[in-house]
């Protein structure tokens, strides 16, 4: 029996696919936070808000390919610090008519030095900068990476209170 899975592509579009058809796909990307703000790139092909980084080549670490990521999409040198969660879908990459089973792979980077890229990298990122987390919403910014901040705005709260209650006592 064939089995089907649906996924999404770039633009939302909902395609039904044969599992077998899936391709196991790896990615690191990486969460650089500033304040009330986060480095993220602007994606050229959907023009939202994404984390930077993207697949790991097969003779690379985790590490080495969101540094080499990093540079590309940001112009920025960064530090990889602690793993923080991983996403999981299928996603329909419609520009190669493939269909990937995606593990994206996300870790916390403190910024070293470098020329931020906010024009771009002349390939599938039109933008990076910090983002102020406040203006981010469901029409300018990747579901997923919405998630993401959603949990660390959950977190941040609870280790508010922690402190306060640390404090307090």
């Amino acid at each position: 029996m064939d089995e089907k899975i649906r996924c999404l592509d770039h633009f939302g579009k909902v395609h039904e696919v044969s599992r077998d058809r899936c391709i196991v796909r790896v990615s690191v990307y990486g969460l650089c936070l500033k304040a009330s703000t986060i480095l993220l790139v602007k994606d050229a092909r959907q023009n939202t808000y994404e984390f930077p980084g993207g697949g790991i080549h097969p003779d690379e670490t985790m590490s080495e390919g969101l540094k080499r990521e990093f540079l590309e999409e940001t112009g920025c040198v960064v530090d990889v610090k602690d793993f923080y969660t991983v996403v999981e879908d299928f996603f329909y990459a419609e520009n190669r008519v493939e269909v990937w089973h995606s593990f994206r792979f996300l870790y916390r980077v403190l910024y070293k030095e470098g020329k931020m890229k906010i024009d771009g990298n002349n390939d599938d990122v039109t933008s990076a900068s910090f983002v102020d987390v406040k203006t981010l919403t469901e029409k300018n910014t990747k579901l997923s990476v919405l998630k993401v901040i959603l949990s660390l705005n959950h977190l941040a709260v609870i280790n508010s209170q922690i402190i306060d209650e640390l404090i307090v006592d």
